[in-house]
């Protein structure tokens, strides 16, 4: 999935898979790859109403509560 994010950045359907998989814990810490989940989380943080799954995965995992940059 994270080799996908280079060639479909912004996508919807895969910035939700990214973030649920870094949420959990899925993801390691390799630079790029963190670089990759901001991108992810600034698919969402960007909208002015944020989907309700996101939301909730926010409020539930604390690595998604840091600030972007």
């Amino acid at each position: 999935m994270l080799l996908l994010w280079s060639q479909y950045r912004f996508d919807d359907a895969l910035a939700r898979c990214l973030v649920e998989l870094f949420s959990r814990g899925y993801i390691d810490n390799d630079p790029r790859h963190q670089l990759w989940i901001k991108e992810a989380r600034w698919t969402f943080e960007s909208q002015g109403f944020k989907p309700d799954w996101y939301l909730k995965l926010k409020a539930q995992y604390r690595c998604l509560q840091r600030p972007l940059y």
